[in-house]
């Protein structure tokens, strides 16, 4: 449980394929329904996602709120941050490049009908999904501006230099930064600094389709087509 008198506000940014899921479970087991953004049977499908969804949270809910997560990018918790008039803790889990889009396109496969039926090269090769989803999207998270003006995560980005360096320099203000590799350390971290009871629940992380054989040339590829990325996670393995 929540410690009684820590009203700290916690905004969990989830990149996707990071067992961001299974920890969304212990935020969910921590505060309770009520105290958490999304909340399922009030929110709409999309409301983890949409930015416009979530400034939409009217006042009296939102002063209740001590855990937001979702699949948005920095950005937002910026706007939470605002709105609360106050710091938020962040929270967020990153994955190896070249592991994480693996897993992606592996959980693509099972979508819907545009991408079933598809091998994860012809995916990865859809020049939407690619923008959407892979290119450089850790990087993309972190360095999306109110300038940009995202409707959602899903919005394309050309990574620069410049852009990376925004993300790098955001990334340094996230409170914990884990890695799905090493998610119990992650775990055992956030139970340390804010003393969370962490519950036991279920596991997510475990994702579909990755019982497949990917070509050394193809992991090759993904990790040079997403040099940033690569960069980028070797700036948050480095981070104290």
């Amino acid at each position: 449980m929540r410690p009684a008198d820590d009203e700290r506000v916690f905004f969990f940014i989830h990149v996707m394929k990071t067992a961001g899921g299974s920890f969304r479970n212990h935020l969910l087991a921590t505060f309770g329904r009520e105290a958490s953004y999304p909340q399922w049977d009030v929110d709409s499908g999309m409301a983890n996602v949409e930015l416009a969804t979530l400034d939409a949270v009217d006042d009296e809910r939102f002063a209740r709120l001590r855990a937001f997560s979702g699949h948005f990018p920095y950005l937002a918790s910026v706007r939470v941050e605002q709105r609360l008039g106050r710091p938020v803790t962040r929270l967020t889990i990153l994955r190896h490049p070249v592991d994480r889009t693996i897993s992606l396109l592996g959980d693509m496969r099972h979508w819907n009908e545009q991408t079933r039926g598809r091998s994860i090269e012809q995916l990865y090769d859809d020049p939407m999904l690619n923008a959407m989803f892979v290119a450089n999207h850790m990087t993309k998270i972190f360095a999306l501006t109110e300038a940009d003006d995202p409707p959602n995560y899903m919005h394309g980005l050309t990574i620069d230099d410049d852009r990376l360096a925004l993300a790098q320099q955001r990334l340094a203000t996230v409170d914990v930064v884990g890695r799905r590799e090493r998610f119990d350390d992650f775990i055992a971290e956030v139970e340390r600094r804010y003393g969370w009871s962490i519950a036991e629940r279920p596991d997510r992380h475990l994702a579909r389709g990755e019982d497949f054989e990917v070509s050394d040339s193809f992991r090759a590829r993904i990790a040079e087509d997403n040099a940033y990325d690569m960069a980028f996670y070797d700036y948050a393995t480095r981070l104290p």
